[in-house]
């Protein structure tokens, strides 16, 4: 059972948003709708993944195939999100503004 821990964190503005912060294990995490219902993105921060840079997206997910993408960067999430989209699904890992590997 996967179990949840809340804590509580500092994290800077740049550039007028928060930004991540990999060396406090903060990341960015986004849930993108994909049926094109209505285009929500849901936005928030995840941590437990140590990730040190890149991005990881996956539109497999038993509750509703919606995509999920978490990572250091909005470019590498991005083209996660649009990789995974062009596969019809799948996941993604991206590094430095490539594809690092990919299953559909």
């Amino acid at each position: 059972i996967p179990i949840t821990q809340p804590r509580e964190v500092e994290l800077a503005c740049v550039d007028g948003y928060v930004a991540c912060d990999v060396d406090q294990d903060v990341l960015y995490i986004a849930q993108v709708e994909r049926y094109g219902k209505n285009g929500n993105v849901g936005k928030a921060f995840m941590g437990g993944f140590h990730m040190t840079s890149g991005a990881i997206a996956s539109s497999v997910g038993h509750d509703n195939h919606n995509i999920i993408v978490m990572g250091d960067s909005f470019e590498d999430m991005a083209l996660a999100v649009n990789r995974c989209v062009e596969l019809g699904g799948g996941q993604v890992i991206v590094r430095d503004g490539k594809v690092a590997a990919e299953v559909a």
